[in-house]
């Protein structure tokens, strides 16, 4: 009998992460280069999330999401 493996889906490791379309490009290394740039920006905004409310995490999803989208605002990156 094979038993299930339970994931906690809160935090995803990078290499379960999902990126969007634009990262992806026939050349492996403009993606590896991309998928960089992406995990900087992530980062970067969760930082920023996390000085805007230190509270981030136990928000509502909601909040979390007006909380994100100034973040992105504030990096430049909306």
């Amino acid at each position: 009998m094979k038993q299930s493996r339970i994931r906690s889906r809160s935090r995803r490791t990078v290499a379960e992460r999902r990126y969007p379309d634009w990262v992806f490009n026939i050349r492996e290394d403009i993606t590896r280069r991309n998928m960089e740039i992406y995990d900087k920006q992530i980062e970067q905004i969760q930082a920023r999330c996390l000085e805007i409310n230190p509270d981030y995490y136990s928000l509502i999803w909601i909040d979390k999401y007006e909380v994100w989208q100034q973040a992105r605002r504030d990096l430049g990156l909306s």
